[in-house]
């Protein structure tokens, strides 16, 4: 009989055996797989929640800069959407883009120092700010400057809409009348576009000698004509992280390094680093035991 037909034979008569040690190798197969499927899901979900449950100023980034014109304030907004839709490709990302003018007094005593001051604001108030009273400000033909002004601020003033006063830059000491055409409420505190604006929340701010009401919101073309010079420019980026992948966490890592320096705390680069860091330390440890 030939050395084939003799493994045959003691083939047939171990079947069960020879089914049992396959039937092995199945599971043990079939358990790495599932264990390597397994580890990749509770690393993905355990990665996402890390990241959208972290507090909101680990999660963001902000983007600040000094603008002297209208024209350096629009290339400059071009320049910083495309760094960030080319860094944040894999998720995603809301840009919350606003402009701050420099300081303004606000009418005192005749005599009196100042003391009180006020800023304006180029910023779109959709979502996050409800009209009150009057109605939103408009480009004005008359000279005056038609402003909406947060309510805490109205109150702590006492301004309503249809009110005028003058206020004076500080720089240059150009007077500038305002009339509140509207007074609005923060609707949502605790979104993005607020973080970091106490004054945009609260209406008052004080520090040292000086305490700040506002600001005074007004339109784009109203800002860009007359207060885009000696202003400073504000992106908060806002990642849109629930989708985000453990294959993505690389290419996030990289675009986060590109803005370096923008990230007025750090903390999303140190958040984001630490992650990568532990997600390739869980990769080349073993996921299962020998079988």
């Amino acid at each position: 009989m030939s050395l084939s037909g003799v493994v045959w034979r003691r083939a047939a008569a171990q079947r069960v055996v020879l089914a049992a040690a396959f039937a092995t190798i199945m599971l043990a197969t079939t358990a790495l797989a599932m264990t390597s499927l397994y580890v990749q899901s509770v690393g993905e979900s355990g990665l996402r929640r890390a990241l959208t449950q972290a507090p909101l100023g680990d999660r963001t980034m902000e983007v600040r800069d000094s603008v002297d014109s209208a024209a350096s304030l629009d290339d400059r907004d071009q320049q910083v959407r495309r760094a960030v839709g080319a860094a944040f490709a894999v998720v995603g990302a809301e840009v919350h883009a606003s402009a701050v003018s420099s300081s303004y007094a606000l009418p005192t005593r005749r005599g009196a120092e100042v003391t009180d001051l006020t800023v304006f604001v180029l910023r779109r108030l959709l979502a996050q700010g409800r009209l009150v009273a009057g109605r939103w400000p408009s480009e004005s033909r008359d000279g005056i400057v038609a402003v909406a002004i947060s309510q805490p601020a109205a109150r702590a003033r006492g301004l309503g809409a249809g009110d005028t006063l003058t206020v004076v830059n500080r720089s240059s000491d150009e007077p500038v009348e305002v009339r509140v055409s509207g007074v609005y409420e923060v609707s949502r505190p605790g979104d993005a576009f607020w973080l970091h604006d106490p004054l945009g929340v609260q209406g008052v701010q004080s520090g040292g000698e000086f305490t700040t009401y506002g600001p005074l919101v007004v339109p784009r073309a109203t800002f860009v004509g007359r207060f885009s010079g000696d202003s400073t420019a504000r992106w908060r980026v806002d990642p849109q992280l629930a989708g985000l992948g453990i294959g993505d966490l690389s290419a996030l890592r990289s675009g986060v390094e590109a803005l370096g320096g923008s990230d007025r705390a750090g903390t999303l680069a140190d958040r984001v680093h630490e992650l990568s860091d532990g997600v390739s330390v869980e990769r080349t440890a073993p996921t299962s035991p020998a079988v």
